[in-house]
């Protein structure tokens, strides 16, 4: 298998697996807060990469500037951002955060602009302005009790996650997966579960099987696999080809929410989605996919 198709293959796992995330943490949240859900879901994940970083002979980080990649993915990709997500997932559908989460390639369109010096052209501006046009109309649906609430908090996880990709991207040559990635993940683990049990009601239920088995799916593939295989992608790939799977996400989250869980999109809703992607996909229309090779040159 030529590094090429693996890339691919790589890719699209992603995208499986982050479609189907969305779905059990609404799952999870029935037996569990969101903090705990977040801060439990972290300290598995870090072990389990930790654990493959010594099965591969990972060491910790060095310098500074490792560290560094360390602390800000530990809060923007792993901390803040999904705190974000679980709390907005108790206002609206698995699927319609997935859709507004989909607003990521936009964002790191932006701070790839001002943070690596890529092109901000005429259609990318003219693709957002389409984008929030749709996250207006789902905004004023008002299918649902606090839409609002859950729209800013996943439009702010998607910003948080944007903001981590693109610093990731920009200092990949500190950001070894298996060396960053297990620190990052347990820092996160550690703060958002002892933040979770001292604010947070605690309950036997988080112990059901179905909650520990939504626990153990989000932790080990969601988190675990899945940011191994985003690190691994953005080493080979831009950013913005990276971020180009925010498009593709939430369409099968959504399927997957109204197939599995009988989550319900109105009339404007769906129109407001459609707006959202239709958007950032114009926006991002003229980005072309590199070979590996000429993605590894740039790097």
């Amino acid at each position: 298998m030529s590094e090429r198709t693996r890339t691919f293959a790589a890719y699209a796992l992603l995208v499986l697996i982050w479609s189907t995330t969305w779905l059990a943490i609404k799952w999870a949240l029935v037996y569990m807060p969101p903090l705990q859900g977040v801060g439990l879901r972290y300290l598995i994940a870090g072990l389990f990469v930790l654990w493959l970083g010594r099965i591969n002979g990972a060491g910790l980080p060095r310098g500074d500037n490792a560290w560094k990649v360390v602390a800000v993915t530990a809060f923007a990709l792993f901390g803040i951002n999904y705190a974000l997500v679980y709390l907005s997932e108790e206002h609206i559908t698995s699927g319609l955060t997935a859709v507004l989460f989909g607003t990521s390639p936009f964002w790191i369109m932006i701070f790839a602009y001002f943070m690596a010096g890529e092109s901000l052209s005429v259609r990318k501006i003219t693709g957002s302005l389409l984008a929030l046009v749709g996250v207006a109309a789902i905004s004023l649906s008002g299918s649902e009790r606090g839409t609002l609430v859950g729209i800013v908090e996943a439009l702010a996880a998607s910003l948080l996650a944007a903001y981590g990709n693109v610093y990731v991207k920009r200092h990949q040559q500190h950001a070894e997966p298996l060396v960053v990635i297990p620190p990052a993940m347990l820092l996160s683990g550690i703060v958002f579960t002892v933040l979770g049990f001292a604010v947070e009601p605690h309950s036997a239920r988080a112990l059901a099987w179905p909650s520990l088995a939504a626990l153990s799916y989000l932790a080990i593939f969601g988190s675990g696999i899945g940011f191994l295989l985003n690190y691994l992608l953005l080493r080979r790939l831009p950013a913005s080809v990276v971020g180009l799977n925010g498009l593709m996400i939430p369409v099968i989250a959504v399927i997957v929410g109204v197939a599995l869980a009988g989550e319900r999109f109105t009339v404007q809703d769906a129109l407001g989605a459609a707006l959202v992607l239709a958007g950032v996909a114009f926006a991002l229309s003229g980005t072309s996919l590199p070979s590996t090779e000429a993605a590894r040159a740039d790097s």
